[in-house]
């Protein structure tokens, strides 16, 4: 299927928006490849844009927000990187990443606190026991921040709600190594929703 395209304009598929030109078949087509990409099938219909390039908001997401009593990301997102090669020169030989972290978070390790952030459930369940806590919103369901230190594996005693809000959470903070499977840096246990 062609398409129109107009730098900074409107985008149509021509199946749709010529008249005479586009059989039952290939309307269907465009319909369904819509759903799956999470276009909704009337705008066509209506010839509406899919999206008016101009109205993007290009501001980056921004890092969940400092709040009283709450452990800030800025600080657990200040950890150093090494790269270490295990059993040089064998057929062992593997390289893994050392984090470095500051005396300030070494500190916390066992200690309850609070944090907050973002759900990135990894079931599809409405309750999460076990999720991602993320610095940053979701953009998307398939979208995720690039380093291992914007996560915190939240393992919650009681299922808690699955939303897209700002969550404040309150548990036993872990400081986790790279032999730690998860790939991740932090894990908060017996979380529980206090905000």
């Amino acid at each position: 299927m062609q398409h129109k395209r107009q730098l900074g304009k409107l985008i149509y598929p021509s199946a749709i928006t010529e008249r005479g030109d586009g059989s039952r078949r290939q309307v269907l087509r465009a319909l369904i490849g819509c759903l799956g990409v999470g276009i909704a099938p009337h705008a066509f219909a209506r010839r509406q844009p899919i999206m008016d390039m101009s109205q993007l908001n290009a501001k980056p997401p921004q890092i969940a927000p400092e709040m009283r009593g709450v452990l800030p990301w800025k600080l657990l997102t200040d950890v150093k990187h090494q790269r270490v090669v295990q059993h040089a020169g064998t057929a062992q030989e593997k390289v893994i990443i050392v984090a470095d972290f500051p005396e300030a978070v070494k500190r916390l390790h066992e200690t309850r606190v609070r944090m907050n952030g973002y759900m990135i459930p990894l079931e599809t369940k409405h309750g999460q026991q076990r999720f991602l806590l993320s610095a940053y919103p979701q953009g998307c369901a398939f979208c995720t921040p690039d380093t291992a230190q914007q996560f915190a594996d939240i393992a919650a005693n009681e299922p808690i709600h699955t939303t897209d809000k700002l969550l404040v959470l309150e548990g036993k903070l872990q400081i986790l190594d790279y032999r730690d499977e998860s790939g991740l840096f932090y894990r908060l246990r017996d979380a529980k929703v206090v905000g």
